[in-house]
């Protein structure tokens, strides 16, 4: 027979290794957690049409507003590099393409930045739409700042994927923010455009008998004929005109015709 000392012995000792097993298995959780590979997030937004997935590095802002008033998504990366997403609805009639967007984008981030100098820019498929990239820098509250905007348009919403760091950081923004783009996704596309058909195609629909359609093969002849004898005239009279033309048209090229392209644009 167990004493009643021995009996509360046995049940505190019980008691002692139950908290033991419970703090191992906390610990073996929080180790089996520290083994496990932090998984990618996706960000879905409520108020435009489209996803993003993040690397697991990213980590989200509480409130997208604390980095900017209009963002819709708001992330940073190690508290160094940071990421938002600022979609707009654009005016139905005429609807702007994404090289508008941009362009309001920068006039709107010159009031807030000094000294921004475009690096590059170009061209870029997002999600097998088309938009504009453009690397640019600029100081803000004197430390130099390197951007990475990228702006596009889909179903009456425009989007501004704005990053940016410290210059010193450049590589590793480009590298992030690839993989940032990488994730995007729209969730509704524009409707693909319908071909315009031309007047061929359309008179070869209507159905015709033979005589109306001998009566379309003869006009289209009559034309046929005067415009060839129009042109060669026309020919003719600038042979006689090239001569005291030929001067003046050398002295009017442009040399340095305007890259589309360039810096700055």
């Amino acid at each position: 027979m167990f004493s009643r000392f021995s009996i509360r012995t046995t049940a505190t000792l019980v008691c002692f290794f139950g908290i033991l097993s419970l703090l191992f298995l906390q610990a073996c959780n929080k180790d089996s957690d520290k083994n496990t590979p932090a998984q990618p997030w996706t960000f879905s937004s409520e108020l435009a049409r489209y996803e993003v997935t993040l690397p697991p590095t990213w980590k989200p802002e509480a409130d997208a507003k604390n980095l900017n008033a209009f963002a819709d998504l708001a992330a940073n990366l190690d508290n160094t590099l940071f990421l938002i997403v600022i979609p707009q609805k654009l005016p139905v009639f005429p609807v702007p393409d994404a090289r508008a967007v941009k362009s309001a984008g920068l006039e709107m981030m010159q009031n807030s930045i000094t000294d921004l100098r475009i690096k590059r820019q170009g061209d870029i498929i997002l999600d097998d739409v088309s938009g504009v990239s453009v690397f640019f820098e600029g100081t803000v509250e004197s430390e130099r700042i390197q951007y990475i905007a990228t702006y596009m348009t889909q179903v009456g919403w425009g989007y501004q994927i704005i990053a940016w760091g410290p210059a010193t950081a450049e590589r590793r923004l480009i590298e992030e923010v690839d993989q940032v783009l990488a994730g995007w996704k729209f969730l509704e596309r524009d409707p693909p455009s319908v071909p315009i058909r031309d007047d061929s195609e359309a008179i070869a629909e209507i159905p015709l008998d033979t005589a109306r359609q001998e009566i379309i093969d003869s006009l289209e002849n009559i034309v046929a004929q005067s415009e060839s004898v129009d042109s060669m005239q026309e020919n003719s009279d600038q042979e006689d005109e090239s001569g005291n033309e030929n001067t003046k048209d050398l002295e009017n090229i442009d040399e340095n015709p305007l890259d589309t392209y360039s810096e700055g644009n």
